[in-house]
């Protein structure tokens, strides 16, 4: 992987991830692939607001959240089992096709998601993986299995904007 450009930039349909995979594309030069199932969870009515008002306006749904983590739904939302189901699929295909490194400019949830699967670990600690907002993941599919080469890290370190 090191020393080899970016190939191919992949984003949800979503304003933060495909706007910001357009930036990076025009400084590489690369056109952008807009993918919708790498789009973020969907929360159904708690979509857009705070963590402290879901708490305090569905304390008994918050609870059971908690509890269930990995396949509660919010009310008209997807369970996090959901949006795995949704996700690793169109992971897997690009991990699959690409011979030069890919980007996928994704969401927190998503690339918890990715990570998880690859890592093989429980949808239930999926909060355990930082996700700051700009930090790039490293996965690498060059040898015989796919590894997370790294986690969290600053994109500057990689000469990107």
């Amino acid at each position: 992987m090191q020393g080899k450009r970016i190939s191919s930039i992949f984003c949800s349909d979503l304003i933060r991830s495909s706007e910001t995979a357009k930036i990076i594309s025009r400084g590489l030069n690369i056109a952008v692939s807009i993918r919708p199932e790498l789009k973020e969870i969907h929360l159904g009515e708690w979509d857009g607001q705070a963590m402290q008002d879901i708490r305090s306006d569905f304390p008994a749904e918050w609870e059971e959240r908690g509890k269930l983590l990995g396949t509660y739904r919010p009310p008209r939302g997807e369970s996090f089992a959901d949006l795995y189901k949704r996700v690793i699929p169109v992971f897997d295909q690009i991990a699959e096709t690409a011979t030069d490194p890919v980007l996928i400019v994704g969401h927190a949830g998503v690339n918890r998601m990715i990570l998880c699967g690859v890592l093989g670990m429980p949808i239930r600690k999926l909060f355990s993986i930082r996700q700051n907002y700009g930090a790039l993941n490293l996965i690498d599919n060059s040898g015989n299995t796919i590894q997370v080469a790294a986690v969290n890290i600053c994109p500057e370190k990689f000469g990107l904007p």
